[in-house]
């Protein structure tokens, strides 16, 4: 009777096609282990399933310990199949390595933790490695089959958040800081994402490539890692990529220095920037001008000595406009009693003679008080400033400001006359009685006051900076905020005082009465006032300022936002308003 049923049914499946029966349909094996259903296995269950329904697809023919994949067991016997694309349910890939199972080889040395979507990127398929060095791709290709689109060998890992700069680096044990990582003497940086204060300087080649995922086993994104920290690279030569990088100036903090997001310097032409976004900061204020100091007075003439006159003033020293004028010789009263004026006879009359009559006694006449001397010129000249359109250059040292000429020192006060002699007393027959007194010297004139020093250029505002370096620049943000004030143009001195004139002598006196008194020296002038220093210029705006013999690549996807130049300093005269290019972003670049 029950192989008649068999038969039966047989017969019904016969004519309703195998194929066509759902997958899940079961049936009881027989006593000898069969399954009287064409295409159908006994399993240990007893029961009858399709073969297509054992292991989802096979693994290589072999059964999974007694189970069908659903779970656990797979106990090593994949035999290099991948489970008929499913991952392992996760049991081997879930915080193992494999024990060697896929393809032979390890993952990467990680622990997987759900990661072979990406982190294997090709290992557990039968990598080939191609001999060059792995460096980030758009693609994402492990091309040295280290089950990593980069170079471990060579890379150092950064985050902000779990880093700590005491560790090794690697992707297990990344350190905080790029700083930190520049240290460790990696070729290639790798940064997750968020947030990396402090600036960076390396001067060898170096590659910092941005926007890893740490949580997601350093598989990239497309977030920029941001950098609050200016970049100064000086590589001799060498190269240098930056990728996936906002780089954010901070405010310069010396006066008239510019904030840069970063600087290229003597970078090789294999160099380049791709998909960064970087921001000059807010540039210094100029500093103002130093104001002028105190000059010299002039120096006082000489008292005369009986009927000698006095000698005129020392001139006095000025510095860097040399000496100040001499004050003038006071007159003489000669044997024959007449006096003589001073030198510079303009300034200084002589004293007239007196004569005796009749034994009388007379007081020959005083002699002239020299005139002052003339007050010094205010400075007229000052170098000739740089073209209203420079916008100062860039060295080895990176951006300087345009400096300004300031004043040449103003003209010292002329020299003081000396005073002329007091007249004699002679009697009748023109014989001298008495002679009357020397004259003072004149006053030397005062130094010439100075000028203030110029105000400073405000610090620029710059995106990128290069000198001697020629990099390519792709998808690059360039990025200008605010330029710094140009300073103020120190005060002025005065000139220094006109040096005072000497007394005269008193004449002789004999009984028929007193020869003149000698004339006072005059004052020398004052010198002429300086004037106060010029203003300094706003600091510029600018994307990008070449130096030396940089010639970068660039093309339609680097752009520039401009930000707002610094306001000029006051003075004499003012400054200038800060510029940015006249077209363009670019300064001194081809």
């Amino acid at each position: 009777m029950r192989v008649l049923f068999l038969v039966w049914i047989l017969g019904v499946l016969s004519g309703c096609e195998l194929a066509q029966l759902p997958s899940d349909t079961v049936f009881r094996c027989e006593p000898d282990d069969t399954c009287a259903q064409l295409g159908y296995e006994c399993g240990g269950d007893r029961v009858c399933r399709p073969r297509s329904a054992r292991d989802a697809g096979g693994d290589a023919g072999a059964t999974d310990a007694g189970e069908n994949d659903a779970g656990p067991d797979d106990a090593g016997f994949d035999a290099g199949v991948e489970d008929a694309g499913l991952d392992d349910a996760g049991m081997d890939d879930a915080g193992m390595d494999d024990a060697g199972a896929d393809a032979g080889l390890e993952d990467a040395g990680v622990d997987d933790a759900g990661m072979d979507a990406g982190t294997d990127a090709g290992v557990d398929a039968g990598c080939v490695p191609t001999g060059a060095i792995d460096e980030p791709d758009p693609l994402q290709l492990d091309v040295d089959c280290d089950g990593f689109d980069g170079d471990l060998a060579r890379a150092g890992f950064v985050d902000p958040g779990t880093g700590q700069d005491g560790n090794a680096g690697t992707r297990a044990a990344p350190v905080q800081t790029i700083s930190r990582a520049v240290s460790l003497g990696k070729e290639q940086i790798y940064l997750a994402t968020g947030t990396f204060a402090g600036a960076v300087t390396f001067s060898r080649a170096l590659s910092i490539y941005g926007g890893y995922d740490l949580a997601n086993g350093w598989a990239r994104t497309g977030t920029r890692s941001v950098v609050t920290g200016a970049i100064v690279g000086s590589p001799a030569g060498g190269r240098v990529v930056l990728e996936q990088l906002e780089v954010q100036a901070p405010a310069a903090a010396t006066a008239g220095a510019a904030s840069v997001a970063v600087t290229l310097i003597s970078a090789s032409s294999a160099s380049r920037l791709t998909n960064c976004r970087l921001v000059g900061g807010i540039g210094a204020n100029g500093g103002d001008g130093a104001a002028a100091p105190a000059v010299d007075p002039g120096n006082a003439g000489s008292a005369a000595l009986s009927g000698d006159g006095g000698v005129g003033g020392v001139g006095a020293d000025c510095g860097d406009a040399g000496t100040s004028p001499g004050g003038f010789l006071g007159g003489s009263s000669l044997d024959d009693g007449v006096g003589t004026p001073g030198q510079d006879a303009t300034l200084g009359g002589a004293g007239a003679l007196a004569t005796v009559i009749d034994g009388g006694g007379f007081v020959g006449l005083d002699g002239g008080d020299a005139l002052a001397g003339a007050l010094g010129a205010q400075s007229t000249a000052r170098p000739t400033d740089p073209t209203a359109d420079l916008l100062g250059t860039v060295t080895a040292s990176g951006w300087q400001g345009v400096s300004l000429g300031t004043w040449a020192p103003s003209q010292s006060g002329r020299p003081g006359g000396g005073g002329g002699a007091g007249g004699g007393l002679v009697d009748l027959v023109a014989s001298l009685l008495a002679r009357g007194g020397g004259a003072g010297g004149g006053g030397s004139g005062g130094c010439g006051g100075r000028s203030g020093t110029a105000g400073q250029t405000g610090g620029a505002s710059i995106g990128l900076v290069l000198f001697d370096s020629s990099p390519t620049l792709l998808d690059v943000q360039l990025v200008s905020t605010q330029a710094g004030r140009g300073g103020n143009g120190g005060a002025a001195s005065a000139g220094g005082s006109g040096g005072p004139g000497g007394a005269g002598a008193l004449g002789e006196t004999v009984a028929a009465g007193s020869a003149g008194v000698g004339g006072r020296g005059a004052s020398g002038g004052a010198g002429g006032s300086g004037r106060q220093g010029p203003g300094g210029w706003g600091g510029p705006v600018v994307g990008l300022f070449c130096g030396g013999t940089s010639a970068p690549v660039t093309d339609a996807t680097t752009v520039w936002t401009a930000g707002t130049p610094g306001v000029a300093g006051t003075g004499d005269p003012d400054g200038q308003a800060g510029r940015q290019p006249a077209s363009g972003y670019k300064v001194n670049c081809p």
